[in-house]
């Protein structure tokens, strides 16, 4: 397990808590969050900068970047993401 997968965990944790609704996010070396439930929709993070390059900068273009860059892939339903907007 790498230092850099548990920072994208608990940085997952505290930024989302517990509720992440319908969504889980896999990560490179296979692990997921919330490892429990059955997700509608999983958001895979391609490495171990993926999740930051979705968040930071704070811009309109910062997400759609990070997807057109391939940090990360959307696997399932891609409506149910917009719940973690409330989140």
């Amino acid at each position: 397990m790498s230092a850099d997968a548990d920072r994208t965990l608990a940085t997952l944790g505290e930024v989302l808590g517990g509720d992440t609704g319908a969504v889980r996010f896999r990560l490179w070396d296979g692990r997921e969050w919330p490892a429990n439930g059955e997700p509608r929709v999983t958001i895979v993070l391609r490495g171990p900068g993926a999740l930051r390059a979705m968040l930071w900068p704070p811009t309109d273009l910062t997400l759609g970047e990070a997807y057109v860059h391939d940090h990360f892939d959307v696997e399932g339903e891609l409506e149910a993401v917009f719940s973690l907007a409330d989140a």
